[in-house]
Order: C-alpha cells, then sequence, then structure tokens
C-alpha cells in the first residue's frame, strides 16, 4: 500500500512538471492596421513607442475622423498555459460625427505574436457598424465576423492553434463580471476601448506519452520500494 500511495502523491507532480515545461511567455504584441473597406480618406498612424497604431477615415463634422486603434498586451511579457486565456491587447473606437457615406464597413488588423520560443502573424478582420444618426445619438457596433478562422503558430517544433475568443469590457481575466462578448457596442461622441482575448491550444501530440508516463511512474514506484525497505529494517 506504501508503495501506491507514494506514486499517488507523485502522480500530480508529474503532470505539474509537463505542464511547466509547456508554459508560453509572450514577449512583445505588436499590430498594423490594413484592407480597409469603405471609408474615405483612409489614413495610417505610424506605431507609437506604446505599441499603439490607429486607421482614421471619414470625413469629419466637428474636428476628427472616427477609426480604429490597437495596443499589444505586452510588454512587459505575460506567461500562461496552452489552453489558458490571454490578453491579447486594447481595442480603442474612435467614434466621432463623420458625413454619412464616408464610414468604413470593415478593417484588418495582423497581430504579431513574439514568443519566448518563436513568433507568428495573425490576421483578423473586423465589421464595423457606423450607424446613422437619424433623430439622435446611436451606438455603433464592431464585431468578428460569424466565424473566425483559427490560424496555427510553431514554437520550439510543437504546432499550436490560436482561437481569437472575443471582447471583454475590463482587462481581467474573462469571468461573471467581465463576460467574453463578440461584439463591441461603442457610445457615440468619443473614445471607447474594449480588450481581446485569445488562447493558445496545443496539439494533443504535447500531452505525456504512456510510455513517458510509465517510465517516470516505475523509478518513483522503485523509489518508493527503497523506501520500505528501510522502514521495515528499523
Amino acid at each position: 500500500m506504501r508503495k501506491f500511495s507514494v506514486f499517488l502523491l507523485a502522480l500530480p507532480l508529474i503532470f505539474f512538471t509537463f505542464g511547466m515545461a509547456n508554459a508560453l511567455t509572450l514577449q512583445d504584441v505588436e499590430g498594423e492596421w490594413h484592407s480597409v473597406v469603405g471609408g474615405s480618406d483612409v489614413t495610417f498612424s505610424s506605431p507609437q513607442p506604446d505599441n499603439n497604431v490607429e486607421v482614421r477615415w471619414g470625413d469629419p463634422v466637428d474636428t476628427e475622423k472616427s477609426g480604429l486603434g490597437f495596443t499589444g498586451s505586452a510588454p512587459p511579457s505575460i506567461v500562461f498555459d496552452p489552453g489558458e486565456f490571454f490578453l491579447v491587447g486594447e481595442l480603442e473606437h474612435f467614434n466621432n460625427v463623420i458625413a454619412a457615406g464616408t464610414g468604413a464597413d470593415s478593417a484588418d488588423l495582423t497581430i504579431d505574436l513574439d514568443f519566448q520560443a518563436g513568433d507568428g502573424e495573425f490576421t483578423f478582420t473586423f465589421l464595423i457598424d457606423e450607424t446613422p444618426n437619424m433623430g439622435g445619438p446611436v451606438d455603433d457596433i464592431i464585431t468578428f465576423p460569424e466565424s473566425v478562422p483559427d490560424q496555427t503558430i510553431e514554437l520550439a517544433s510543437i504546432e499550436y492553434t490560436l482561437e481569437l475568443l472575443g471582447f471583454t469590457e475590463l482587462d481581467t481575466q474573462p469571468g461573471p463580471g467581465n463576460p467574453l462578448v463578440d461584439e463591441f457596442v461603442s457610445p457615440e461622441g468619443g473614445t471607447n476601448d474594449a480588450f481581446i482575448w485569445a488562447r493558445m491550444i496545443e496539439p494533443s501530440e504535447a500531452v505525456p506519452e504512456p510510455a513517458t508516463l510509465l517510465l517516470v511512474g516505475s523509478g518513483l514506484i522503485g523509489l518508493a520500494g527503497l523506501g520500505r525497505k528501510k522502514f521495515l529494517k528499523k
């Protein structure tokens, strides 16, 4: 019984050790806007020191164009396990009053994720519903397409799948008080923000193989047996 008990206690340590080996370190997140559909007089900003990039469009009625901005979540570095939600960055919507017919319908954002073990680029489309403000201000809505394609990245010879999950109102982990949603509602007449979340899915090949577990387990059972012999000699 003693040998079996020691092995059971060691099992969580085995899986914890393998899990730690697969932890991912995200060092930098940069974005680039492009491929705007619709919109007049489209302009793009150069990347800022804080990794912020913007795209603007429209014929402003007051002083500024409408548009979108993105700021990457790293640096500082973020460490997380495969399957765990991580913050990609902050999305801004500049919801200013522009002339009818000069708003954009969609814009693409290419995100460069720089991991400690490698890097990859991922492109996503944001749909823009710039509502007409007939009879008063009406909120605009930014959404992902109904089907967001999963994209892959190879890190340390392992291929992971990146899943874009949705928006939250706060920059804290999604949960009951901060739910994930697939659209970002932006009130008229100002700058509004939301936070974009994703996760990296580890392939099944990255799970410890039975032969590996058997080898480690056998060693622990052997140690347990050695401990029992010493115990009996007392």
